[in-house]
């Protein structure tokens, strides 16, 4: 009940959860950094695994309604990216070179009338994806 009457709510199942399949070795890192994740479950040094039969269930629950499939694409030089985070929000730039350190990259921000570089985490950047059909009109 609210103050507008009665009225239902969908709500997540396990809110601020994300089942997500990947492999350990090649991608535990992407995954760790991901924008949004503040950290993977884990019991004791081993990370948290749900068989497929428990995932299978509650989609069957869920109908595919709020099922998304998430794909985190590496961030290189080079790349045309979004930022997410912070005052620069929303601003597209450009990657110039990609750190080592603490999963960091050098971006191109143009502040106040000029061309800056500026460092900043990969998990505040959200790599653009070209259109398929777009870029074949181009050429």
């Amino acid at each position: 009940m609210t103050r507008r009457g009665l009225v239902w709510f969908i709500e997540a199942l396990f809110p601020g959860y994300l089942f997500c399949r990947f492999d350990r070795e090649l991608s535990q890192k992407a995954v760790m950094y991901a924008c949004g994740v503040s950290g993977i479950v884990r019991f004791g040094v081993e990370l948290a695994f749900v068989p497929d039969t428990v995932i299978a269930e509650l989609r069957s629950h869920i109908a595919g309604e709020s099922v998304y499939t998430i794909v985190v694409p590496e961030i290189e030089e080079g790349d045309s990216v979004v930022i997410t985070e912070g005052p620069f929000r929303g601003i597209k730039t450009l990657v110039t070179q990609a750190l080592p350190a603490l999963d960091r990259v050098r971006i191109l921000l143009d502040i106040l009338g000029e061309a800056r570089e500026v460092v900043i985490a990969r998990h505040h950047l959200f790599k653009e994806t070209v259109d398929v059909l777009d870029s074949q009109k181009r050429y």
